[in-house]
């Protein structure tokens, strides 16, 4: 506890399986209920850091910000009663701009995606390895407690590439 601040922190270094990480938490209860997260493992190139206030009503506002090889995911989101709203700032995959925004019901599990992938190419979305087929594989999506509506709207400047846009709507009810 720093009695200056008035904040709690735990900072941690530590290894799991020979990866080497660092975890910092810090939180202040008294004055404006502030939480901050932070978990760094340069070994796997990868920040973690999120930070939100709850509000008097009980609103929880935050920011969360995913570093991962060459991606980089920025997230503001609230979060009040078991409903997330949450929209992208400023976000990269690999090198193409990324932007996405929502809604995630937690109970029963709602979503509500549209994505926005610019200068992506289209025919990764169909690769053996792309996220898009893996979600299949895995059939995570094939459960009764599930609703998803998304849309993926991709856009390719590629002279190389069979579809320059393209637009794919998922809806997935239980």
């Amino acid at each position: 506890f720093d009695v200056k601040n008035q904040l709690n922190f735990f900072n941690l270094k530590g290894e799991v399986f020979k990866v080497p990480f660092s975890l910092n938490f810090s939180h202040n209860d008294i004055l404006n209920k502030y939480t901050k997260i932070d978990f760094k493992s340069k070994f796997l190139k990868l920040d973690i850091s999120n930070n939100f206030f709850v509000e008097k009503n009980k609103l929880i506002t935050g920011n969360n910000t995913i570093s991962f090889l060459n991606s980089i995911f920025n997230t503001k989101y609230d979060i009040k009663e078991k409903l997330i709203i949450f929209k992208s700032g400023n976000s990269k995959l690999n090198n193409s701009q990324l932007s996405y925004g929502g809604e995630l019901s937690i109970n029963p599990f709602d979503l509500d995606l549209n994505i926005k992938l610019t200068d992506y190419k289209v025919s990764k979305l169909f690769n053996t390895n792309s996220i898009l087929v893996e979600l299949f594989k895995s059939k995570l999506l094939f459960n009764n407690n599930i609703s998803i509506n998304s849309s993926l709207d991709v856009s390719s400047d590629s002279k190389n590439e069979i579809f320059n846009k393209g637009k794919i709507n998922f809806n997935i009810i239980n």
